[in-house]
């Protein structure tokens, strides 16, 4: 993988949850403190907000935009990876949600090693294992429900950046042109965006 390529899968797990609190359906330095303005409580609580809310209520979308607001502040993608893989994994059953939210937190995790320069040292395997999981998950997330928003979504941008991905990419985003009419409150504005470009910014 190349760097431009991580850091755009960084970019585009970022961009992903950014809508994350309009969604009522569907929706190292890993463990070192981050910044003052995000204190390690502030990420404890939004985890249990997260934990105990129902992957498609509205309490649940609401708290997983204010938690990635605050991952890409501190920085801490590896804490976020940790945390959605655990949450994914504990569920009862797969929840294509959940398993849109690990493959999107793994994307970042792989986009934050490149731009610390970790990439090296975590090795050509590892990275390879992170980049299969995440196409993995996605996959999964659209067996269970085809229809998911977030899983959508974030696999086309993860293929629009991906080399040879643009093809699939563009299946993807004719399957989220389906869901216009009857899911309105989506943030459509960016899938125009992904629409015209490719790319998510």
């Amino acid at each position: 993988m190349n760097y431009s390529f991580a850091t755009a899968v960084c970019l585009s797990a970022a961009i992903l949850i950014v809508p994350a609190s309009t969604l009522f359906t569907s929706s190292s330095r890993a463990q070192t403190a981050p910044p003052a303005a995000v204190s390690r409580n502030d990420l404890d609580q939004l985890e249990f907000q997260l934990r105990t809310h129902a992957p498609e209520s509205s309490a649940f979308g609401q708290a997983d935009g204010a938690y990635w607001d605050a991952i890409t502040k501190s920085q801490d993608f590896g804490r976020a990876y940790s945390f959605f893989a655990q949450l994914s994994d504990e569920a009862a059953k797969p929840d294509a949600t959940l398993l849109a939210a690990k493959a999107s937190a793994q994307g970042a995790y792989i986009g934050w090693l490149y731009q610390n320069h970790l990439a090296d040292q975590a090795g050509e395997e590892m990275i390879g294992k992170l980049m299969s999981g995440s196409i993995a998950e996605f996959k999964q997330a659209l067996e269970i429900d085809p229809n998911n928003f977030s899983a959508l979504y974030g696999y086309a941008m993860f293929e629009g950046d991906r080399p040879g991905g643009q093809a699939h990419q563009k299946e993807l985003l004719a399957k989220l042109d389906t869901l216009r009419a009857s899911r309105p409150y989506l943030p459509w504005l960016l899938v125009d965006q992904l629409e015209k470009t490719g790319k998510a910014e």
